[in-house]
């Protein structure tokens, strides 16, 4: 059976504050190889943000919190460029290696710890090279179950979703993707729905009318790019891929509008559903492929 391509996983960390600020520390979600059951999908929750409750979300299926687990970091040289304070997380110790003042000249800077031993000052400003000490590095083991709806033919339908975990107005989000829990080597795509955007120099672009000899948008819209400066690039939104027993996976991808429609959440990109390559399926996946795409198509895309 053919190998169905892997998307890059969505992982998004985010403040609702427009200063960014929700407090100190760390808060992200990704994927990670560990055992959580047959029916689960690993993923790694790192929160050192010190004060606040913690709130798990899932669009579809179940998450929760399986086990707490820890990294080991070694010793590392870091560059640092134009610092008065220096994160420390992990209550790791650091020390300079050489440092220089903004003229160039080498100085021996004053380090002081803050009192819950999380950051350092330094004084004067400097540039130069630190040795951050070994620590450990905390996380939490999460569970993600996706939703499974019960077919009458050969298998059952896996819906997978986003995981989103908020702390003092921060916000990361995770799409665990099928692939994770089947066998990649036996896998393959059904369908992708796809949609298209320019990327040029200036960066992305939702396709514009007449591209690439004379680019426009509905309205006359401004900006826009420049007639065949760019590329073509495809997006996915959705895939469905099939194993070999039948088991199906649909995984929806979150992507954000390109320019000049960044802002606007009324606009719907153009969307195709591509078939996958059901000639090298057995016969029985190949139809139960060709009928999920078949259910597929009844719906907008």
């Amino acid at each position: 059976m053919a190998t169905a391509p892997n998307p890059l996983q969505t992982s998004l960390t985010a403040s609702f504050d427009d200063e960014a600020s929700g407090g100190s520390g760390e808060l992200s979600l990704s994927a990670i190889n560990y055992p959580v059951g047959v029916d689960g999908v690993a993923v790694k929750l790192v929160d050192t943000i010190p004060t606040g409750f913690r709130v798990l979300r899932v669009t579809f299926g179940t998450v929760s919190e399986y086990a707490n687990a820890e990294e080991h970091i070694p010793e590392r040289i870091e560059i640092v460029q134009g610092v008065e304070k220096i994160e420390t997380p992990y209550l790791e110790a650091i020390s300079f290696i050489t440092a220089f003042s903004d003229s160039g000249a080498p100085v021996t800077p004053a380090l002081t710890r803050a009192p819950d031993r999380k950051s350092y000052t330094v004084a004067p400003k400097v540039w130069g090279l630190i040795t951050r000490e070994a620590y450990v590095k905390p996380f939490i083991i999460l569970k993600y179950v996706p939703q499974i709806i019960p077919s009458f033919s050969l298998s059952a339908l896996i819906k997978y979703g986003t995981v989103a975990v908020i702390k003092n107005k921060r916000v990361a989000i995770h799409n665990p993707d099928p692939l994770d829990v089947q066998d990649t080597d036996n896998v393959a795509e059904v369908y992708k729905i796809t949609s298209e955007m320019v990327v040029d120099d200036e960066g992305e672009w939702e396709k514009p009318n007449g591209w690439p000899d004379n680019p426009s948008y509905p309205g006359n819209l401004t900006p826009k790019p420049q007639g065949g400066t760019g590329v073509i690039v495809q997006r996915v939104h959705e895939m469905c891929v099939i194993g070999q027993t039948g088991i199906s996976g649909v995984r929806t991808y979150y992507m954000r509008n390109a320019r000049p429609y960044l802002l606007d959440t009324n606009y719907k990109p153009i969307k195709t559903l591509q078939e996958g390559a059901f000639g090298q399926m057995s016969g029985d996946i190949a139809s139960r492929a060709r009928a999920l795409v078949a259910d597929r198509k009844k719906r907008p895309l």
